[in-house]
């Protein structure tokens, strides 16, 4: 059975965009069975911003409840925290000894960030980095000169997120394939000079819709304050859809008509609704045979029955914290040993010493 990992940044509560984009998914894969699932809240790729300190247990506590609540089956997958496996950052330094400085400078997710970070920091909740990148190599470079390295070699610790369980499969979308491919060449690396250690690792490249934020012009982002959280009442639910997102501009009137194919809401009910409500959304923005208030209530609806059990089990799974403290512990703990076992190996072919007196 191959193994597949995965992981996503300790936001706190998750958003519906994080559940369509990669929670939903994980769910499924790990109850087909097909492979050894890995799922982690990778914190310490969370520090390459400024933080509260203080919030951030509590933000990992958030997200394994929502792993858990969504459904996620500890019993079907292991789930940990990455900082509580430290095996993952002795292999991103020997990882960064045999990955070239142009590679990571060509990474499109480092140019994006540092066009925007070289304006204002911003937290790290998946935002748009909208901005071109242009400008010749002085410009560039003097714009990254203020840009923390841990966000330089972020892909690094990827990397070693990955390799360290000899993972072969990672759930992805389009635009993180540029990391699982520098992952695959790091490891070609790694065999060719030391030894056959690490297998070749591939992406699963995710097909489910990218879901755009209330405003329908950036993707859904706490950062922005465009997203529903996971935890949110169905009231707030209701009154964001209904009072805050924005729908198709054509419809200035009840009786224009506009184009379902260009509406933010019509994607919504792509994601959430049947296919009955999909094709009522669709011809009766078409026609003006029905408004956008109600378009946006059907919507929030179908989101509401979809939340429902979550947040009835997220409430349950609150009230007992143990559990949650318990299964991370437990995660970790497996991951920690089979990490352990991928260090050592890795050690024995460089020339290295186990973690052992030296003798």
């Amino acid at each position: 059975m191959k193994r597949l990992f995965s992981g996503m940044q300790p936001t706190g509560a998750l958003h519906l965009g994080n559940y369509v984009g990669a929670l939903k998914n994980w769910i499924a894969l790990a109850e087909s069975g097909t492979y050894d699932c890995i799922f982690c809240i990778v914190d310490y790729h969370a520090i390459t911003i400024p933080y509260d300190t203080e919030m951030m247990e509590k933000r990992v506590f958030e997200a394994a409840l929502d792993y858990l609540s969504a459904g996620l089956d500890p019993e079907k997958c292991s789930i940990f925290v990455q900082s509580q496996v430290i095996e993952h950052l002795e292999l991103s330094w020997i990882f960064a000894s045999l990955t070239p400085l142009g590679q990571l400078m060509r990474m499109t997710q480092f140019k994006q960030k540092t066009l925007q970070w070289s304006e204002k920091d911003q937290d790290e909740d998946e935002p748009n980095w909208g901005e071109e990148i242009g400008g010749d190599r002085d410009s560039f470079l003097s714009r990254a000169g203020g840009i923390n390295s841990g966000l330089f070699t972020y892909p690094v610790l990827q990397a070693a997120d990955i390799l360290a369980y000899k993972g072969e499969v990672v759930p992805v979308g389009e635009d993180q394939v540029q990391h699982v491919e520098l992952t695959r060449d790091i490891a070609r690396r790694f065999n060719n000079r030391y030894g056959n250690v690490f297998p070749s690792v591939e992406s699963l490249l995710s097909h489910t819709p990218r879901m755009m934020g209330l405003d329908a012009d950036q993707k859904m982002s706490k950062s922005i304050g465009n997203h529903l959280e996971l935890s949110e009442g169905p009231e707030s639910i209701l009154h964001k859809v209904t009072r805050e997102s924005v729908s198709d501009a054509r419809r200035q009137r009840r009786k224009d008509p506009g184009v379902p194919e260009e509406c933010n809401l019509y994607a919504w009910h792509k994601i959430f609704s049947t296919e009955e409500d999909v094709a009522w959304a669709a011809e009766g923005c078409r026609t003006a045979d029905i408004g956008c208030f109600e378009c946006k209530k059907r919507v929030a609806e179908r989101i509401n029955a979809i939340l429902d059990p979550i947040r009835e089990k997220r409430q349950e799974l609150a009230a007992h914290p143990d559990t949650i403290y318990d299964i991370l512990n437990q995660g970790a703990m497996r991951c920690r040993g089979i990490a352990r076992e991928t260090l050592d190996e890795t050690r024995a072919a460089m020339g290295l010493k186990k973690l052992a007196p030296f003798k």
